[in-house]
């Protein structure tokens, strides 16, 4: 598990080139990073979605990817990670990522509550296949996707928000696991009884971003099973809301 911590809490093994620190850290305590995740912890993350294409490459892939994850969202992330290599000099962050909005220069703590919350091993080798082993777009999603959610906080959703409007249609139920071990979400459209005014498309969104939270949080993946089944009849509507959805997962 990568995370950050004061270097004055590390043996003199351990830490790396803190003496090298540039002057704008240097009056704040000093972080290091620690842990970076081993072939070995990739390979046990899952037998059959992780394991059979994770190689040294792919190690040290997922590890440049944390480390220009940290570099944009970490307060002084470019002097922690020069400290962590030991190098004076970075390479550029590509332009693909600096045009991402980005309001996020979070502090080691916040780095760590996201590495156990969100940012573990796992999302960062989805990213890292879902967008084919290229370190500027997965980079540039994983960004979206923290400032998505330091807005957005789907974490503090809660199912009494619906009790009364979307959950009294049964539109939308998340109970079930299919024959290859996956949640099932079920989605159907034509049993909408709200209208699709702003207010309820809004509240909508909300409650299937809430199931989809719910449901990677239960962590119901289990044998062969690495991702949610949807199945949604749209017949009665668009599919905006469910596009939606797909760009912030």
């Amino acid at each position: 598990m990568l995370r950050l911590v004061p270097s004055s809490s590390l043996c003199s093994d351990q830490a790396v080139n803190s003496s090298s620190s540039s002057s704008a850290a240097a009056d704040q305590q000093l972080v290091t990073l620690v842990d970076l995740p081993t072939l070995k912890e990739m390979c046990d993350l899952h037998p059959t979605y992780v394991s059979p294409v994770m190689n040294d490459e792919k190690l040290k892939f997922i590890h440049n990817l944390m480390m220009m994850v940290i570099r944009v969202i970490v307060k002084d992330g470019d002097e922690i990670v020069k400290r962590f290599m030991g190098i004076n000099v970075l390479e550029n962050i590509p332009e693909l990522v600096k045009n991402e909005k980005n309001e996020l220069q979070i502090d080691a703590d916040k780095w760590n509550e996201l590495r156990e919350l969100t940012l573990d091993n796992f999302a960062f080798f989805r990213y890292s296949r879902g967008f084919e082993w290229k370190l500027d777009e997965a980079t540039r999603l994983i960004v979206k996707m923290v400032n998505w959610r330091a807005v957005y906080k789907p974490e503090e959703i809660r199912m009494e928000e619906f009790t009364n409007t979307t959950c009294t249609s049964n539109m939308m139920i998340d109970q079930g696991i299919c024959q290859n071990d996956m949640p099932i979400f079920y989605m159907w459209t034509n049993k909408d009884l709200l209208d699709n005014s702003e207010e309820n498309k809004q509240l909508k969104f909300r409650h299937l971003v809430y199931l989809h939270e719910r449901n990677f949080r239960r962590r119901e993946f289990k044998g062969t099973a690495f991702q949610m089944n949807w199945i949604v009849d749209v017949s009665a509507i668009s599919l905006s809301l469910v596009k939606r959805m797909v760009s912030v997962s």
